[in-house]
C-alpha cells in the first residue's frame, strides 16, 4: 500500500512530503482495519456465546428429556412386575387362610405358563387334593361312627340276650367268620363241665368236641346256611364233656352278612 501510493504521489509531482502523507494515510488504513476487526472479533464471539448458550440449552432439554423417559420406563415395568408377579402372590396368600378354615374350594384364577402360572396350578391342585382328603375323611368318620354305633347297639342286644339265655339255662355262641375265633358264655362252658378259665375261644374247641357220627351232618348244615339254602341253622348232635361223656344239645344259630354279601359272624344258642 506504502508502495503503490508513494508512485502516485510521485507522478503528481509532490516528491516532499510524499513519504510522510504515504504514513499517514497507512496509519488511518491499518486504525480503520483494526477497528474493523474487532468489530468483526466482537460479533464473532457474540455469536459463539449465542450459539453456546442454544446449545447448552439443547443438551439440557436433551437430558431432562432423557431422565423423564427413564423415570417412565421404571414407572411403566414396575407397574408391570406388580401385575405380573406381586399381585398373583398377594392373591394366593389372601385366599389361604380359606383353605386353613376348611374352604377347599378356593382357586387361583391365573392362567399362564411361566412360573407364577406353575405356581397357581400348584396352589389349585393342593386344594383339589386337600378337598378330597376332607370328603374321605368324613366319610371315613361318618362310616366309623355308624359302625361303631351299630356294634354298641349289637353288644347291647348281645348282652340282654345273653343274660335272657343264661336265665333260661342256654349256652350262646358267637363266631367271628373272618378272624376264625368263637366267643363262648359261661353256660356254655359249664354244659361241658369247663370254668370259664379254660375255655380258649377257638374254632377248633367247638367243631372237635362233636362226636364221630354227627360231625358230617353238623358240617353240611353249617354249609347250607353258609350257602343261603337254610334260613337257619339248627341241629341236635351229641358234644363231649370235660369227663368223656356224650351230652345231646341242640344248637340253633343264623348268620350276618356284609355289604358284598360275605358271611362274616354267626351267632346261636
Amino acid at each position: 500500500t506504502r508502495a503503490r501510493l508513494f508512485q502516485m504521489l510521485c507522478q503528481s509531482g509532490e516528491k516532499s512530503d510524499a513519504v510522510a502523507d504515504i504514513d499517514q494515510l497507512v496509519a488511518v488504513q491499518l486504525i480503520s482495519e483494526t477497528q474493523l476487526s474487532s468489530f468483526q472479533v466482537s460479533q464473532l464471539k457474540s455469536s459463539t456465546e449465542q450459539l453456546s448458550a442454544q446449545r447448552y440449552s439443547q443438551l439440557f432439554v436433551l437430558y431432562a428429556l432423557f431422565w423423564l423417559a427413564m423415570g417412565a420406563v421404571v414407572v411403566a415395568g414396575f407397574a408391570v412386575f406388580r401385575r405380573r408377579v406381586t399381585r398373583p402372590i398377594a392373591d394366593m396368600v389372601a385366599k389361604l387362610p380359606h383353605l386353613a378354615q376348611g374352604e377347599f374350594d378356593v382357586r387361583m384364577e391365573v392362567q399362564r405358563q411361566d412360573e407364577i402360572g406353575a405356581l397357581a396350578n400348584a396352589f389349585n391342585n393342593m386344594a383339589t387334593s386337600l378337598s378330597a382328603v376332607t370328603v374321605s375323611r368324613d366319610r371315613f368318620v361318618h362310616e366309623t361312627a355308624a359302625r361303631l354305633a351299630t356294634e354298641r347297639k349289637n353288644l347291647f342286644l348281645l348282652q340282654r340276650y345273653r343274660l335272657i339265655m343264661d336265665g333260661a339255662g342256654a349256652g350262646i355262641w358267637d363266631w367271628d367268620v373272618v378272624n376264625q375265633t368263637v366267643d363262648f358264655s359261661s353256660r356254655w362252658g359249664a354244659m361241658r363241665g369247663y370254668a370259664d378259665e379254660e375255655i380258649t375261644g377257638t374254632l377248633d374247641e367247638w367243631s372237635g368236641g362233636i362226636h364221630p357220627d354227627d360231625s358230617p351232618r353238623v358240617f353240611a348244615a353249617v354249609k347250607a346256611h353258609f350257602d343261603g339254602e337254610t334260613p337257619v341253622f339248627e341241629e341236635e348232635y351229641r358234644v363231649r364233656c370235660k369227663d368223656g361223656a356224650w351230652l345231646w344239645v341242640r344248637d340253633r344259630g343264623k348268620l350276618l352278612r356284609n355289604d358284598e354279601g360275605h358271611v362274616v359272624r354267626m351267632a346261636g344258642t
